[in-house]
């Protein structure tokens, strides 16, 4: 159990330094600023959660209080260096290393900002970054049909798949008219 005590504490020390991520002005969002500006309410909230939960799972596993069964799975999850399923999507593979999850999960958050900050100057986007993708690639679609002055319906999605180190080759545009 002292095992488990440690790395909650690493868990819990981890997520304290993790600052809550910056929204965008609200100022003219954009379509694509608009779910961005979502998926960093819906990380900060995730990041919430996750603190308070850790925070019993430390009470519990110093044997301070007692859980429900859920939350007890979840403390069982950790003390195999698993992440608890409560912790992830729905639908999302159980996953191992707490640690390097948390660090993920920063890492997301810090290319959110990234990408509200770079605004138009981003040429591609890690779709495993966002926690409905398919969103985003309908907001940027609605956002090049507001620029182009084009109905939605007239537009089709284009979508490349590539790795990191070849996103400066791909095109600008990824959007044609039909």
């Amino acid at each position: 159990m002292q095992r488990t005590v440690a790395l909650l504490h690493s868990v819990q020390h981890r997520l304290d330094a993790i600052q809550p991520f910056e929204q965008p002005s609200s100022e003219s969002l954009s379509y694509l600023e608009t779910f961005l500006s979502s998926e960093i309410t819906i990380l900060n909230q995730t990041i919430k959660s996750i603190q308070s939960d850790v925070s019993l799972l430390l009470q519990s596993a110093q044997g301070s209080i007692s859980l429900p069964p859920l939350v007890e799975d979840a403390l069982l999850a950790i003390s195999q260096d698993t992440i608890p399923q409560s912790w992830l999507p729905s639908g999302h593979p159980e996953c191992t290393g707490v640690l390097a999850w948390i660090e993920r999960l920063k890492a997301r958050g810090e290319l959110l900002e990234r990408y509200i900050t770079e605004g138009d100057r981003v040429v591609g986007f890690d779709l495993a970054v966002f926690s409905n993708p398919k969103m985003f690639l309908k907001s940027v679609l609605q956002e090049h049909a507001r620029k182009e002055y084009i109905e939605v319906p007239r537009l089709q999605m284009e979508t490349h798949v590539s790795c990191q180190l070849l996103l400066s080759e791909m095109p600008e545009k990824n959007l044609k008219e039909l």
